[in-house]
């Protein structure tokens, strides 16, 4: 059965949830194509828009899990090991990633309707700020992204090469140093 924090059900567009049972969180890692290991993701909150027809009577897990969006909260530290970084977060820091929201529920703002009910949720379980990267080609999340912060706090460019990552940061973003020849086993840690 799935576990609600605080969830809230949305006219047409399902139910909002932070998933807490193991199986649905593997569906939903599926699902948002989280790449990110496992032991890496173990303090992480998982959130769903659970399918309109899931909402009154959820799926036996056996039966599987039908999302229509979802998105992962990251807290203490997040690697991005193929790209030669981590990012230390402070006790009161969570990290936004891993999002994606179903092709056919696109345009009508389910996706910023989920960032708020995240907000809601981690800001409730003690975290104040949340941080995000987003890639510069995925303009529809750079706008409800713009729409719903208070400021950029920087930038990131990584550039690898034959297993070697420069790591490149502005802003507030702080980093201990800019290049490794190990990117799982000795990441540049940045600070934001």
């Amino acid at each position: 059965m799935l576990q609600e924090s605080a969830g809230r059900p949305l006219s047409g567009d399902g139910s909002m949830a932070c998933i807490e049972d193991e199986n649905a969180r593997l569906a939903l890692r599926e699902f948002t194509w989280n790449s990110v290991p496992l032991e890496s993701t173990q303090d992480d909150f998982g959130y769903a828009v659970l399918k309109t027809s899931e909402v009154d009577s959820p799926p036996d897990p056996a039966e599987g899990y039908s999302y229509v969006g979802g998105v992962w909260a990251g807290t203490g530290s997040f690697s991005e090991a193929d790209l030669g970084f981590r990012i230390d977060l402070q006790p009161s820091q969570a990290w936004l990633y891993c999002a994606f929201v179903d092709r056919e529920a696109r345009g009508g703002g389910l996706y910023k309707k989920l960032l708020g009910f995240v907000a809601e949720d981690l800001q409730s379980r003690g975290y104040q700020r949340l941080s995000v990267i987003i890639q510069p080609w995925n303009k529809a999340s750079i706008h409800v992204h713009r729409s719903l912060s208070r400021r950029r706090v920087g930038r990131v460019c990584v550039v690898k090469l034959l297993g070697f990552a420069w790591v490149f940061c502005s802003g507030e973003i702080s980093q201990t140093k800019r290049f490794t020849a190990s990117i799982e086993g000795n990441p540049v840690i940045l600070m934001v």
